[in-house]
């Protein structure tokens, strides 16, 4: 059971949590805003007109402040796609494949239009709140919420050699799965590391943001171990961002100091 002294840690990290994110809304606005100005709803959304029909009072931004809280205000008025706001919001499908914080939101507004902004701000300092319970997990477990699993990570080229070890040892196995595994995850550790290194030969002047990308993205690469490199459901989604990263630097090149002349 958790202590009382634990309970109220965690009850004060979360108000603390909640009072910061409220101070971070002041600061960035040096004034409390309007909950609707939070939503980023730009003069050209199509779903401006909309907003403000049902709200005359709904505060609209510049078209560079759009941002996520459009597609929340429209899944909370329009949770089931049914309605109008799911056709004036781009890539609606995609959108609605992530519903649960715009449903909430309508869920919290009681079925008010009006109401959205101040349920989606209601929420996002709620989850401040229960963030800042992290607290509390640690008093009920005496441990942070975090992986425990071994050979996530490692020092920097350890846990290549332990991932190749490994495959090596999966190549002895009886099963085709654990053979398969063994045999086809090192080749593409061993493609994957030609390409690391030869776009961060190509990155070594550091002469674009492209460049200081791709050396953090090696620098992450390399402190990775067996459980992150071997097995394909990780093999192939963790370096993927550095790979893409990698054949912008090869393929598009750093800009040459002459072009700027």
């Amino acid at each position: 059971m958790p202590t009382p002294s634990g309970v109220l840690i965690s009850l004060a990290c979360a108000l603390g949590a909640v009072l910061a994110g409220g101070a971070a809304i002041w600061a960035t606005h040096v004034a409390w805003p309007e909950p609707s100005a939070l939503v980023k709803v730009a003069v050209s959304d199509p779903i401006a007109p909309l907003a403000q029909r049902i709200d005359p009072g709904f505060v609209l931004v510049g078209g560079q402040e759009h941002y996520d809280g459009v597609y929340y205000d429209a899944m909370a008025l329009d949770p089931l796609a049914v309605g109008e706001a799911h056709g004036l919001i781009d890539q609606a499908g995609y959108r609605y494949g992530r519903p649960m914080h715009g449903w909430l939101a309508g869920m919290l507004s009681l079925g008010q239009p009006t109401l959205v902004p101040e349920a989606l701000l209601a929420l996002s300092l709620i989850g401040l709140g229960l963030a800042g319970w992290l607290a509390y997990v640690q008093s009920r477990f005496d441990a942070m919420p975090a992986p425990v699993d071994e050979g996530n990570v490692d020092l920097p080229g350890v846990g290549w050699l332990k991932a190749f070890e490994l495959a090596t040892w999966l190549q002895r196995q009886g099963t085709l799965d654990a053979q398969q595994i063994g045999s086809t995850s090192p080749v593409m550790l061993v493609a994957i590391a030609v390409l690391l290194l030869a776009a961060l030969w190509a990155a070594r002047n550091l002469r674009s943001p492209l460049d200081g990308v791709l050396v953090t993205l090696v620098v992450l690469m390399a402190v990775l171990s067996r459980r992150t490199l071997l097995y394909p459901h990780e093999l192939y989604r963790i370096p993927a961002l550095s790979v893409l990263a990698d054949m912008g630097v090869l393929l598009l090149g750093s800009p040459n100091p002459l072009d700027r002349q």
